[in-house]
């Protein structure tokens, strides 16, 4: 049975690959164009996105399989450091996503470079800003991001193979309006299930957990909270395509959106954590086992199935052309090895790969890259009106690289 499902996970995954991957709108592929004057492909699409629509791609990626961990975060620190911790991470990640729609803004306007898309993306701006070997780097980063969640979700799956293997085939062979629409719904189940949690278990009053405050798990010391903290707010993968969306013309509007939609991860996990303090009282009602079996099911479905499709979107080629073995084999690979961690290691390796995550690429990604990126843009690109101080930009790279110099060198991201 265990070789099967393998066998199914790379034969999908090598034809998701072979055939473009999956992709979210149905719009033609725009080739890059020398000509100053060729307009960019996120402008193109531009009045097809709104706030509120973009808000809810920011907003409904960062509610995930992370967010299960909220109650072992409130029940190790407390509920009020715990608050603390959280809205501390959302503020530090919202000033780094502003920097990079600057700095993405910048980038596309500038035009595509040669032999690729004019995009939003990691890999675009960097090596935009930074040229082929810092690009190279947050690719390789992403991916070993990606692997980590990959792994972490289905860690919590009774049948990491055969999950693994079903969401791989649907994401390789069903239509790509079909796959979104799936997420989406995935999603919304996993927002429903987690606000109904939290009612149900506030309504019911049951006795406060007499947690005490450790404050001191907020300092760097041996397994602080901060990598997990940094893991369930992370919303950084949907800003640039939220950029991409609403192109260089519109990024007041594209600002607008990335705040408003980091606001919902943050609101349900602070109404999630303060649930997750309390203790039921007698045996849980037939409505909180419902809210709490649709609340995990959608988080780790609709985070598997984004990753899936990240994984195509990290693996095409960006010219559009056909795809190599090589390819296929590392888009194969890249959903057997963590199915393969995860069938290995069971539920204890949940919080691990979360702390790795949450600690090293995710600080790298969005902590550190985008205000680097927007202060180098400011540098080299001609004034314009930026809604991010500066100092505020180079506060939040200096506290992403103390962070990330506390987690390599203490190792607490595995401690």
């Amino acid at each position: 049975m265990m070789m099967t499902g393998q066998l199914v996970v790379y034969c999908s995954v090598a034809a998701a690959l072979l055939r473009g991957g999956p992709r979210i709108a149905k719009a033609p592929r725009r080739r890059a164009r020398a000509k100053a004057g060729a307009a960019l492909s996120a402008d193109g699409d531009a009045h097809a996105i709104t706030v509120v629509d973009a808000a809810a791609i920011v907003g409904g990626s960062a509610v995930g399989g992370g967010f299960l961990a909220v109650p072992a975060i409130a029940r190790d620190v407390g509920l009020r450091p715990a608050a603390l911790g959280l809205t501390g991470a959302w503020a530090f990640f919202a000033l780094a996503a502003l920097g990079y729609v600057e700095a993405a803004g910048g980038a596309m306007a500038a035009g595509p470079l040669e032999g690729e898309d004019a995009a939003a993306s990691i890999r675009a701006v960097s090596r935009r800003i930074f040229g082929p070997v810092v690009s190279r780097a947050a690719t390789a980063t992403f991916a070993v991001q990606l692997l980590a969640i990959l792994a972490a979700n289905l860690s919590l799956v009774r049948a990491p193979w055969t999950a693994a293997a079903a969401l791989g085939a649907f994401v390789a062979f069903a239509p790509a309006a079909i796959v979104a629409r799936a997420n989406t719904l995935c999603t919304a189940a996993t927002i429903c299930g987690f606000v109904g949690l939290s009612a149900l278990s506030l309504a019911a009053g049951g006795t406060p957990i007499r947690t005490p405050a450790r404050w001191v798990k907020l300092l760097p010391r041996r397994g602080w909270a901060v990598p997990l903290v940094a893991n369930t707010m992370r919303f950084g993968e949907a800003v640039p395509v939220v950029v991409g969306k609403f192109g260089s013309r519109r990024l007041r509007e594209a600002r607008a959106a990335v705040l408003l939609g980091s606001l919902m991860p943050l609101a349900l996990a602070l109404l999630y954590a303060a649930a997750s303090a309390r203790a039921p009282t007698g045996a849980p009602s037939a409505a909180l086992r419902g809210a709490t079996g649709l609340a995990a099911a959608g988080a780790v479905a609709s985070t598997v199935l984004g990753c899936l499709m990240a994984v195509g979107q990290l693996l095409r080629r960006q010219d559009g052309g056909e795809s190599g073995p090589w390819r296929s084999l590392a888009a194969a690979g890249a959903v057997a090895l963590p199915a393969g961690v995860a069938a290995g290691a069971g539920r204890d390796a949940y919080l691990l790969l979360l702390r790795f995550a949450g600690a090293i690429p995710t600080v790298v990604l969005y902590g550190l890259l985008p205000p680097l990126a927007a202060l180098h843009t400011r540098r080299t690109a001609a004034p314009r009106a930026d809604v991010v101080p500066a100092a505020a930009l180079a506060a939040v790279a200096a506290g992403a690289l103390g962070v990330l110099a506390v987690n390599l060198s203490h190792l607490v991201v595995v401690c």
